[in-house]
């Protein structure tokens, strides 16, 4: 059995991992929204027993959803396009004391970019756990809201010709995310 000075020691200093995130995004006002699922590395400083600095980057499939009302059939149609897009993220995390289960609050700020959109803000805040296994192996989770840039696809009628153009919007996103590091 770990004691906590012990777990202190093992969890300062570098930590590299993966994290799989998972965010539902929507549109306080109106019908836009999108899915967004994602594979990131993970490199963390755990600078105290109860602060850590990490940074994230690894690629999004998003696939956003709009839906408009055909102005010709007057049918509710739904748009769908899935991309790719490329976040990095900074993650400050403050920790509630050291144990094997160690709950946290964090904080992520970072960007998205992508080949066909450009690139927007993204921002999250919630709450979360690291779960300590043997010296320095962890899992954890989270769960957290925030705003993300989502591509959204809008229809535009212009002298008889219908076409989709891309445009991004700053949705509102609930994110989950689970992860590893050593």
């Amino acid at each position: 059995m770990m004691k906590k000075q012990q777990l202190i020691e093992y969890q300062r200093g570098h930590h590299f991992g993966i994290v799989r995130s998972t965010s539902i995004s929507t549109q306080l006002l109106g019908d836009n929204s999108a899915t967004n699922k994602g594979t990131l590395l993970f490199y963390g400083n755990r600078l105290s027993e109860h602060w850590m600095l990490a940074v994230m980057a690894g690629v999004d499939i998003v696939s956003p959803h709009e839906i408009y009302n055909d102005e010709l059939t007057q049918d509710y149609v739904v748009y769908t396009r899935t991309k790719a897009s490329f976040p990095v993220i900074g993650e400050a995390r403050f920790y509630f004391g050291s144990s094997r289960f160690m709950p946290y609050l964090y904080t992520d700020l970072g960007a998205s970019f992508s080949k066909d959109y450009g690139s927007g803000l993204i921002w999250n805040t919630g709450l979360g756990g690291d779960i300590n296994f043997t010296k320095s192996h962890t899992f954890f989770i989270s769960l957290g809201v925030g705003t993300a840039p989502i591509m959204g696809i809008n229809s535009e009628w212009d002298e008889g010709y219908t076409g989709e153009i891309a445009e991004i919007k700053q949705l509102f996103t609930t994110n989950f995310k689970l992860g590893y590091y050593f």
